[in-house]
């Protein structure tokens, strides 16, 4: 049983940095309130980095 479904919250902060010519970093993070919105599952950070390269 999954429990009772009644809502989920999911927050997020990135920022894109302008490293150098062509290049920019973002790092990314997600705080997940009630996955599944079920009480069933603890919350949740993510954390993602992102490299992006223009030739």
């Amino acid at each position: 049983m999954w429990g009772v479904q009644s809502h989920e919250n999911i927050y997020e902060f990135f920022y894109n940095a302008h490293i150098a010519n062509g290049l920019t970093l973002q790092p990314d993070f997600q705080y997940i309130n009630r996955p599944g919105a079920t009480t069933t599952f603890h919350d949740a950070a993510v954390m993602a980095l992102q490299f992006n390269v223009v030739l």
